[in-house]
């Protein structure tokens, strides 16, 4: 009995190792969630949708940044799961990771529906112990293995259909999020498919292209968050909000008005939101937390310009700017996968203390976690866009080149520190290094503006190329199974720099191979690796499948 117990354990391993764990409504952590009361005109439209089973089979939310589009599909999720009509969720997240991508999109879903829908389990395992490489074929070919073919034997069956995607926008692979629309748009004019789709994101060109087409407009449904009023339900958040604040902190109010902020007050803090909820959430952060008295800072802020911009421009020329707080935030928006304070602390080598003491500067734009080994997160993508664009953040630019070259040298820093033959890292920090630098190094020499100052970066990466942290590092690479390949790494560095991988790989492996691994570097730069360190790396989260 354990032996059939165990094969099943392991198909299900199979299944969710397939999958991005923190992707789903439930995931672990902080989570966007509409406050009580607010949001019920959209969210009251999107669940008539979900539940008339005469609605057209996608539903498409858009609105630009800040209009509360995650909130509002987190608690739809929540309440389609409640009511037992959740199938699948996905929520994109720029610089989280696999949170970014969509090469495990379709296996992450397939995974839900394994969970919500059990009768497609055993469907999705077959599917995937046939073919293993199954996650790594077309979009096409995944969803009609790992959705179509296990949800079409359940057709007649009144079970959880609907499935949540939010921030499509968010996604760096913008061919593949138009091709997986394409798709979902051919298979919902069957009327047969059983499947429905809640998919939010900004009104992005290459997704507007798509649902603008005739096919598309003849099965979705389109709700723009722009054509609901949200004012009334920023100054119910906001009044709320600020009478929470003062309760707790009734010392710093005394002698104030009872009612603080005043209606009229709040009425033009409600105007200036413009709908834009995470304008809203700023603001009470902002004025509630950190250093400095609320009643400054509400004056402070009433007499700033409408809009984000000039209130992300307020906060931080609020901010005391000592230390490493331009590079600390500079690195937290830059990153491709979001880190926790000691493993920031661990990759840029500044003190856990000091980073803590440069986000505090800021809290009211970022999300601080209780403890260091929490993630460090942005309140809002658009802070990222702001900070990016020079006309806008003026002397709070950050330039993108110059903290990708930082970035590199760190990266490459950390690899040589902890990449030897007889060591095995498991650090977050070391991970992130391995993964991630040669992204850093291509966004670094990619401008013209740092042409002129490449050379530096060539210096590093050679001297990178000739440690003992190379073979480490080639050998964890192929393991991990990334979409950018060593191969496709090397001869990208070879395209936009003038080191020669060739020259360096032969006279490193031509000489004598490392008793610790049997690497073969051939003429079409494919490294081939089987040795201890494969198998030990094989069992390492350090390269579980992504």
């Amino acid at each position: 009995m354990d032996g059939g117990r165990n094969i099943v354990d392991n198909k299900d391993y199979l299944i969710a190792n397939y999958s991005v764990p923190d992707a789903g409504y439930n995931r672990q952590g902080l989570r966007h969630q509409c406050m009580p009361d607010t949001r019920e005109d959209v969210i009251s439209t999107i669940m008539q949708w979900a539940t008339n089973e005469n609605s057209l089979p996608i539903c498409w939310l858009n609105g630009p940044a800040g209009f509360d589009k995650s909130a509002i599909v987190q608690t739809v999720a929540e309440r389609l799961a409640v009511r037992g009509t959740l199938a699948a969720s996905f929520f994109f997240l720029r610089g989280a990771g696999l949170r970014t991508e969509f090469k495990r999109v379709l296996t992450t879903l397939a995974y839900h529906m394994s969970v919500s829908l059990p009768a497609t389990k055993s469907v999705i395992q077959e599917a995937l112990q046939r073919d293993p490489a199954l996650p790594n074929y077309s979009i096409q070919d995944q969803f009609q293995q790992l959705i179509i073919a296990p949800v079409l034997r359940l057709i007649g069956q009144n079970l959880p259909n609907v499935v949540v995607i939010d921030a499509l926008d968010e996604c760096s692979e913008t061919k593949s999020i138009e091709a997986f629309i394409s798709l979902l748009v051919s298979l919902s004019s069957n009327n047969s498919f059983p499947l429905r789709f809640l998919l939010a994101s900004r009104g992005e060109d290459h997704i507007q292209d798509v649902f603008g087409g005739p096919d598309a407009k003849s099965v979705t449904k389109t709700l723009e968050l722009e054509q609901f009023n949200s004012v009334d339900d920023i100054h119910t958040f906001m009044k709320s909000s600020f009478a929470n604040f003062r309760n707790q902190h009734s010392r710093v109010f005394q002698g104030v008005s009872e009612q603080w902020p005043s209606s009229e007050q709040l009425t033009e803090l409600s105007n200036k939101s413009s709908g834009v909820f995470i304008f809203a959430a700023t603001v009470v952060s902002f004025i509630t937390e950190g250093r400095g008295s609320p009643q400054q800072k509400l004056e402070q802020v009433l007499k700033t310009h409408t809009g984000l911009d000039p209130l992300y421009s307020q906060v931080l020329n609020a901010a005391s700017w000592h230390g490493d707080l331009n590079k600390v935030l500079a690195v937290i928006i830059l990153l491709y996968e979001q880190l926790s304070i000691v493993a920031l602390s661990d990759l840029i080598e500044i003190r856990v203390i000091d980073i803590v003491s440069c986000l505090l500067e800021i809290q009211s734009i970022v999300k601080i976690p209780v403890t260091n080994d929490g993630i460090v997160q942005l309140n809002h993508a658009s802070l990222r866009d702001f900070l990016l664009e020079k006309k806008i953040s003026k002397e709070y630019h950050i330039q993108a080149p110059f903290y990708h070259a930082i970035l590199f040298k760190h990266c490459l820093t950390r690899m040589t520190r902890t990449l030897k033959h007889n060591k095995f890292p498991w650090d977050l920090a070391t991970r992130y290094a391995c993964r991630r630098w040669y992204y850093h190094l291509r966004d670094a020499i990619a401008q013209e503006t740092l042409s002129r100052s490449a050379e530096p970066l060539d210096t590093d990466l050679q001297v990178f190329l000739r440690s003992e942290a190379l073979e480490p590092w080639i050998n964890i690479t192929i393991i991990a199974k990334q979409n950018t390949t060593v191969e496709d790494i090397f001869r990208g560095i070879e395209s936009q720099s003038k080191v020669d991988c060739s020259a360096v790989f032969h006279q490193i492996f031509s000489t004598e191979i490392s008793p610790h691994t049997e690497v073969t570097w051939l003429s079409k730069k494919t490294v081939i690796s089987t040795s201890g360190i494969y198998m030990h790396y094989s069992q390492s989260p350090l390269i579980s499948p992504d």
